[in-house]
């Protein structure tokens, strides 16, 4: 049986919302899959699928996971639920697909302490802590990344991305064995234990299991100062929110952020402009397949995953459609995740219905319980 709140808000919902719910539903289905957790199937006359599931902090945790647990790699979202014996998963955020760069997150991820990518353009993005399960941030962010090595700052333009000749990457251990650079003229500043420990020519350095490699790119070396073997670094990533400056310290203990964009509802409100997040019209107005995440004013999470099926007429929703959808739901925060054929909702009981989608995705959010 479904908790009161989800009963009253998606039994009103098909009436309130305009215009993607304004038909009465076919079929609703509401269930109690545990004491906690609560799921609600809704489909229209237009066909539209609609999963919601609301999730109680007190009986459940979430948990980031990549594909292969190292940055590239790329598997379902059901294979890593049963992996991690997860109740329910939801596909994360944005990924780039291809040979050498299959599963390269595409925005901000950060697992376990560990900065997989940082942001690159003011988006969305959520985040969470072992130790504080129950509070989850939702903001639009950027990344301020700074190395300084023997009191001199040098340029970091990503982490974890393919070296170009004008740039300088940080790379991590969670990039695999060693960097792959586009520019074989580069040159790699090896760090261990916060020290410069050896300079080798790109490409032929081992990245340390508790240290960095900085690959300067041909075009950056005649600008930059040679790092000596021995001095000291210090590197640096911070969380700077947008809408929510006040709560930057929160953001540097923070132990899982996960990118989307764009956000859909601050301090209640549905968000009405999407350009400053730069995404794509055709991705913010055209109707696809959804992903959502919320925080309720009872403390509670709500995850919404909007189907698109054209061959049996389920056409999905626009970005402004999805975040009256949230808002209707009760959100006071939400932001929309990666969409479109990633889209996807697993339930660990057989007999539900979810949103089984065998798309291989870079890294999904698992519910488990306390």
């Amino acid at each position: 049986m479904a908790t009161p709140r989800i009963a009253l808000l998606l039994g009103s919902l098909l009436l309130l919302i305009s215009p993607v719910l304004q038909a009465a539903s076919l079929s609703q289905k509401t269930l109690e899959l545990q004491p906690g957790l609560h799921y609600q199937n809704i489909t229209t006359f237009k066909f539209q699928a609609i999963h919601v599931l609301e999730i109680d902090p007190k009986r459940f945790i979430l948990k980031s996971v990549h594909a292969e647990n190292k940055l590239l790699g790329r598997t379902t979202v059901e294979q890593m639920a049963k992996q991690h014996n997860a109740i329910a998963a939801i596909n994360g955020g944005f990924f780039e697909a291809g040979d050498t760069i299959d599963g390269l997150p595409a925005g901000i991820l950060k697992i376990a302490k560990q900065w997989y990518s940082i942001a690159y353009q003011n988006r969305a993005a959520m985040g969470w802590s072992s130790s504080h399960h129950d509070s989850v941030l939702i903001d639009r962010v950027q990344t301020k990344t700074s190395l300084n090595i023997h009191g001199k700052n040098y340029p970091v333009h990503g982490i974890n991305r393919p070296l170009q000749s004008n740039r300088c990457i940080v790379y991590t251990s969670l990039y695999g064995e060693t960097p792959s650079p586009r520019d074989t003229n580069a040159m790699d500043v090896i760090i261990e234990n916060n020290r410069v420990v050896n300079i080798k020519p790109a490409g032929k350095s081992i990245i340390p299991q508790n240290g960095l490699v900085y690959a300067i790119g041909s075009r950056g070396l005649a600008k930059l100062k040679q790092p000596k073997i021995g001095e000291k670094v210090d590197f640096k990533i911070e969380v700077l929110p947008q809408f929510s400056p006040q709560k930057r310290e929160e953001w540097k203990k923070i132990e899982n952020i996960v990118g989307g964009a764009p956000v859909l509802i601050d301090n209640g409100n549905a968000i009405r402009s999407f350009s400053t997040e730069r995404m794509p019209r055709a991705f913010t107005y055209e109707p696809h397949a959804r992903t959502a995440f919320g925080v309720l004013k009872n403390g509670h999470w709500i995850v919404v995953v909007v189907e698109q099926n054209l061959n049996h007429g389920s056409m999905g929703m626009t970005i402004p459609e999805l975040a009256q959808l949230m808002k209707k739901l009760g959100a006071t925060t939400a932001l929309n995740l990666d969409g479109g054929s990633s889209s996807s909702l697993y339930l660990s009981d057989p007999a539900q219905i979810g949103y089984p989608n065998f798309r291989q995705v870079s890294d999904a959010i698992l519910v488990l319980p306390r």
